[in-house]
C-alpha cells in the first residue's frame, strides 16, 4: 500500500489537533493512576469525571475570547475533545487531591441523593456563572469568580473538606502545566491557541499565568466540590469528635 493510501498518522493527527492530544496525554495518566488505585477509589474518580463532563458545555464561552484551539469535530459549541478533556480532569484532580487520605475518607455515592445533591449545587451556580460574563474584565478574571466563590462556600459549610485543597491545587497545578508543556515542545503551535491580548500578559514556564492560575483553583475546588455531593467523611475526624462526647458526663454525686 502506497503512502498516500496509508492515511494520516497518530503523530500527523496529533500534530493537526494538539488539543487533542493534550487531551488523551490527560486521559492516559488517568488510566495509569486509576490502574494504581483500588477499585473504591476508582468507582469514586469515575463519579468525579461523571459529574464534571457536563462542564464541557461551558466551553464555549471561553472559544475564541480566550483561546481558540483547532478541534475536530464542533457540535453545539463543544467537541469530542472538550468532553475528554472535562473528564479526564474531574477524575485526576479527584486521585491527586484524595490519594494522600483515600484510606480516611468515606463517601456516600447512592445515586439518588448524590445527584440531588449535584443538581441543587449545579443549578445555584449556573446563574453566577453567567452574571460573571457580564463583568467587564479579562476572561479568566471572571471564569475564576464562580469557582473561587463556590470553594469559599463549600469550605464555609464543610471546613472538613479543606484538607482536600492543598493536595488538589498542588497536584493538579503540576500534573496540567507539565503535560502543557510537554505539548508545546511537541507541537509549538499549540502555544498560539491562546488569545494573548485577552490574557493577563505574563507566562511561566512559556504557559500563560491565566492558565496556570485556573488549574489551581481548579485543583483545589473540584475535589471540594465533589466532596461536597458525595456527603464525604473523614473517619479519623469522626474518632476524635466522639471521646470528647463521651467525656461530656455529668458529675457522679
Amino acid at each position: 500500500m502506497s503512502d498516500a493510501l496509508k492515511g494520516p498518522t497518530v503523530l500527523a493527527l496529533i500534530e493537526t489537533f494538539p488539543y487533542l492530544g493534550w487531551s488523551l496525554a490527560m486521559f492516559g495518566l488517568l488510566g495509569v493512576l486509576m490502574l494504581c488505585s483500588s477499585a473504591a477509589q476508582r468507582r469514586k474518580a469515575l463519579w468525579s469525571a461523571a459529574l464534571a463532563t457536563p462542564f464541557a458545555f461551558l466551553e464555549q464561552f471561553a472559544i475564541p475570547i480566550y483561546w481558540n484551539p483547532k478541534r475536530t469535530l464542533v457540535w453545539l459549541g463543544v467537541s469530542p475533545e472538550d468532553f475528554l478533556f472535562v473528564f479526564t480532569i474531574g477524575g485526576l484532580s479527584w486521585l491527586l487531591a484524595t490519594w494522600p487520605l483515600r484510606q480516611r475518607l468515606a463517601v456516600d455515592t447512592e445515586p439518588k441523593g448524590l445527584l440531588r445533591r449535584y443538581t441543587l449545587v449545579s443549578g445555584l451556580a449556573f446563574p453566577l456563572s453567567l452574571g460573571t460574563l457580564l463583568l467587564e474584565v479579562k476572561p479568566m478574571s471572571y471564569t475564576l469568580v464562580p469557582i473561587v466563590v463556590g470553594g469559599f462556600v463549600f469550605v464555609a459549610l464543610r471546613p472538613a473538606l479543606s484538607l482536600l485543597a492543598v493536595p488538589g491545587m498542588a497536584g493538579y497545578t503540576l500534573v496540567h502545566c507539565v503535560v502543557l508543556k510537554s505539548a508545546f515542545a511537541l507541537t509549538p503551535s499549540f502555544a498560539s491557541s491562546w488569545n494573548a491580548p485577552n490574557l493577563w500578559g505574563p507566562t511561566l514556564w512559556g504557559i500563560p499565568v491565566d492558565e496556570i492560575i485556573w488549574a489551581a483553583a481548579f485543583g483545589a475546588v473540584w475535589p471540594v466540590f465533589v466532596a461536597y455531593v458525595f456527603n464525604a467523611r473523614f473517619h479519623f475526624l469522626d474518632r476524635l469528635s466522639r471521646p470528647a462526647l463521651t467525656q461530656c458526663r455529668p458529675p457522679a454525686e
